[in-house]
């Protein structure tokens, strides 16, 4: 019975010890040993190290697994900046307020147009009135670093800049006198009343030309004009430029015009002074005071247009010039436009907007300009531009037509 007895113990004692190294195989023997604390806390404890344990190892693996190899380490973004120059008479009483507006503009373009990789700066040179100092700040622009140039604003300035040579991409800020060509590559843009008149003219024409045929029974009638100058001495030289460039075009397209000068004073007399059936349709070349007085004694069954100047944005001023027809640009027509909305708007009068629309489209052409291209479009924030930098390097801008409805200035369908 001992023999056997010893027998049995061993056969169990050597049964239990390879059940210990299966175990010790699947699972590790540190976990089967007595710990020296009998704490159950301690075992939990253990326990979840053991399994945070095989779980950070199991986490590893699948890493390594699907990343058999390091990733390199991202390059930094090399960052490239580009330069322009702007001129702008920032020191000048009298244009100080819509140099700031181009100015603010101009930068709106910059960082809009800016990416990682490519920086655009400004550099503004400020003037004043004297032509001189723009004419030094144009001639040193042209022999700097920059790779285009904006600038000068005023006619003047403009003027004088055309007798620097221009090696440049440049983009003047207003227009040069007429029937100068420019040399260089270099385009002329503005927000001109004369080129509003001109495209105001064509679309007067297209309205009335028809109306007239149809009234006059197979007879062979021309379209005839009223156009309302100012009177007042200080008003009359834009007045008579916008006034011409109206007539001009409006006889190119086969009408006839006929000039009539007016005033706060006289506006209560106009009445008198009108004969409603020679006239087919009535443009008003006045400042949006005079043009507010004149509105209440037109015919309410006559055509009336007028610049964008008479577009305010007040509605108690808007409400006096009540079915004028008249042109403006995308940003203040167009809220919802994509070109519109892509840039920020800030707290400005219209006038000012405008100004700071031309600065966004200003730095865009400069933009286009400094890549080489010679024929530039842009569906601009102004409106649509076309320039050729060989053929005089006009800027043409093609706005929106819009009338007073209500109160408010509302895009005509189709625009």
């Amino acid at each position: 019975m001992m023999g056997f007895g010893k027998h049995r113990f061993s056969h169990r004692l050597a049964h239990l010890l390879a059940s210990l190294v299966y175990v010790c195989t699947l699972s590790g023997c540190s976990s089967l040993l007595p710990s020296k604390s009998s704490s159950g806390i301690n075992d939990v404890a253990a326990s979840k190290r053991s399994s945070d344990s095989s779980n950070v190892t199991a986490s590893s693996s699948a890493v390594l697994s699907t990343n058999a190899s390091p990733r390199p380490a991202s390059n930094p973004v090399e960052v490239t900046q580009r330069s322009m120059i702007a001129i702008l008479p920032l020191n000048s009483p009298t244009f100080k307020e819509v140099a700031n507006s181009v100015r603010a503009g101009i930068q709106a373009g910059a960082e809009r147009a800016s990416t990682p990789e490519l920086r655009w700066q400004v550099q503004f040179i400020q003037t004043d009135d004297n032509v001189q100092e723009s004419t030094d700040a144009f001639a040193n622009a042209q022999i700097s670093q920059a790779v285009a140039v904006l600038g000068p604003l005023t006619r003047n300035a403009v003027n004088a800049a055309l007798n620097i040579s221009i090696t440049k991409p440049t983009v003047l800020l207003n227009l040069p006198p007429p029937g100068v060509v420019t040399q260089g590559p270099v385009l002329a843009f503005s927000l001109s009343l004369e080129a509003q008149a001109r495209f105001l003219a064509d679309a007067a024409w297209s309205e009335a030309a028809p109306r007239v045929a149809l009234f006059s029974q197979g007879q062979a009638a021309k379209p005839r004009a009223l156009i309302l100058q100012n009177k007042a001495s200080s008003a009359q030289s834009l007045s008579r430029r916008t006034a011409n460039g109206f007539a001009q075009q409006f006889v190119l397209k086969g009408g006839e015009v006929e000039f009539l000068e007016v005033s706060l004073t006289t506006a209560a007399r106009l009445s008198e002074q009108l004969k409603p059936d020679s006239i087919d349709t009535v443009f008003m070349a006045l400042e949006a005071p005079l043009a507010r007085a004149v509105r209440p004694f037109l015919p309410r069954d006559l055509p009336v247009w007028g610049t964008s100047e008479l577009n305010t944005g007040q509605i108690t001023e808007m409400n006096e010039l009540e079915g004028l027809h008249f042109t403006d640009m995308p940003w203040l027509l167009r809220l919802d436009d994509l070109a519109v909305m892509a840039y920020p708007r800030p707290d400005l009068t219209a006038e000012n907007m405008r100004w700071y629309a031309f600065g966004i489209d200003a730095f865009r052409l400069a933009l286009e300009l400094s890549t080489g291209k010679q024929n530039v479009e842009l569906d601009g924030v102004t409106g649509r531009l076309r320039a050729n930098a060989t053929h005089r390097g006009i800027v043409e801008r093609i706005p929106i037509l819009a009338s007073i409805k209500n109160g408010k200035a509302l895009a005509d369908p189709g625009q």
